[in-house]
């Protein structure tokens, strides 16, 4: 439509909803009512940013702070303070109170919702913490939780909530990651095909430096189901003593904050009863399933009691309403990126180094399952078959190995290899003739000379 000749024409700006349509990188500010949380999803390749605007509340009620609170997953936001959402981020922004929230660069999915089961996973770590509590005025060790559940149901956003709410109250928890596939939470997550624990002593999202990890070879528990025992049964004893070791002040902090465990992957109640016993669990946590809960409470029904508290309690939790399915292609990328974590740095302000080594400068071994028959078996044992395991050199090509991750293990002897941990991982880039090209996170040489390859699909896991 033409314009009317000789009528001056005003313009207006477009508003705050009209310029991030114009402009999706833009920075705009979303008011979160009490109980909300704000879902953010970013792009793979995409970076974008958070921050929590200051602002007072007016008359404010008793126990509510004076300025405005969020946070992440139980980490407290600080206002006014950047926080950087890197590509591939799903994440959630939580208040009691309400707030506003300043979101910078571009999103995929951006919206707010309420959640309802905050008030439950609070309750939850307020319990943990009474138990701590009770358990230093008694002398008692401190409380051991088990996360676990059905599949895709917010096990690791559990753990890591309970986590931040303990360090919050001064706690340093022992974390113990038993999911071999990969995990999406920066803070806690371990490197696929293995079981580790750390002590959470910080909620940034760093590498840890005092991780202790086994390496099991598979992305699935299922794959070997004796062997995955066999090390989460390693991995348990040095837990034990870490928390039984409080002689200096760190270690006491350690032994009094407990111990937060993740469940694998969609676990049998057979195998779930055993890592509660290898961890000496005493609260268990099931989220969004309710045939595991009933077949847990039957399993400890007739445990006994500890001062009135039963040994194993089990309680059901609902999951998140920001939970979402994972299909197969993101759970390959995620590997794909704790991978690049691991090498380079949340952040990528790792310089990993180039090694090459030659072969016969290091043993390349892979761990196989050898079954006894009853008739190899010593007088007295049980008439069935017995499973044992068996450290030999790698049967494949070296030119198989190009693009595998092998664990660098610290061992003198064959044997040894069974049973020591893992020192870290290096990247095979390239096969020479007689040699390996490997991307290292610590400057040459290696730790030790045993190189163990997991199964294919484990191997393959940075490609």
């Amino acid at each position: 439509m033409a314009l009317a000749l000789g009528v001056p024409q005003v313009f207006t700006p477009p508003a705050a909803d009209q310029l991030m349509a114009l402009d999706p990188t833009a920075p705009r500010v979303k008011v979160l009512a009490p109980g909300c949380e704000l879902r953010l999803i970013v792009d793979d390749d995409k970076h974008a940013r958070v921050k929590l605007l200051p602002e007072q509340v007016p008359n404010p009620r008793p126990g509510q702070p004076a300025e405005t609170s969020a946070e992440i997953f139980g980490a407290e936001l600080v206002a006014g303070q950047d926080y950087p959402l890197l590509g591939g981020s799903r994440t959630a922004i939580y208040t009691w109170h309400g707030c506003k929230v300043q979101v910078s660069g571009p999103t995929v999915q951006e919206y707010d919702a309420p959640n309802v089961v905050m008030r439950d996973y609070l309750c939850c770590a307020a319990v943990l913490e009474q138990r701590r509590m009770r358990a230093d005025d008694l002398g008692l060790p401190a409380p051991r939780v088990l996360v676990c559940g059905s599949a895709f149901s917010g096990k690791s956003s559990l753990c890591q909530i309970l986590c931040n709410y303990a360090l919050r109250r001064e706690h340093t928890p022992v974390f113990v990651e038993l999911d071999t596939r990969y995990s999406s939470i920066r803070q806690l997550q371990s490197v696929p095909a293995c079981v580790a624990a750390m002590t959470v002593e910080h909620a940034a999202d760093e590498e840890p430096m005092n991780r202790i990890a086994y390496f099991y070879g598979h992305l699935d528990w299922s794959e070997n189901p004796s062997w995955y025992q066999r090390v989460v049964s390693h991995l348990s004893r040095v837990v034990s003593a870490k928390l039984s070791h409080a002689s200096s002040r760190e270690g006491a902090r350690t032994s009094s904050s407990g111990l937060v465990v993740n469940a694998p992957y969609q676990p049998t109640p057979a195998l779930l009863q055993k890592i509660i016993e290898m961890f000496e669990i005493d609260v268990v946590l099931v989220l969004d399933s309710e045939a595991l809960h009933a077949a847990l409470c039957k399993m400890f029904a007739g445990c006994p009691k500890i001062n009135g508290v039963p040994k194993v309690e089990v309680v059901l939790l609902p999951k998140a309403g920001g939970v979402v399915q994972a299909a197969q292609k993101r759970i390959r990328f995620l590997r794909a990126l704790r991978v690049r974590d691991y090498f380079h740095g949340v952040m990528r302000d790792f310089s990993p180094f180039s090694v090459l080594v030659d072969l016969s400068d290091v043993q390349l071994v892979q761990i196989e399952t050898a079954t006894l028959s009853a008739s190899m078996l010593p007088l007295g044992k049980e008439a069935q078959k017995s499973v044992d395991f068996i450290v030999r050199p790698f049967s494949g090509q070296p030119a198989d190995l190009e693009h595998a991750l092998l664990a660098v293990v610290r061992a003198n002897s064959m044997n040894e290899v069974l049973f020591a941990p893992m020192c870290g991982l290096v990247l095979v880039t390239k096969v020479e003739e007689a040699a390996l090209q490997l991307l290292c996170p610590a400057p040459p040489p290696l730790p030790a000379q045993y190189l163990v390859a997991g199964c294919p699909e484990s191997m393959l896991v940075a490609s």
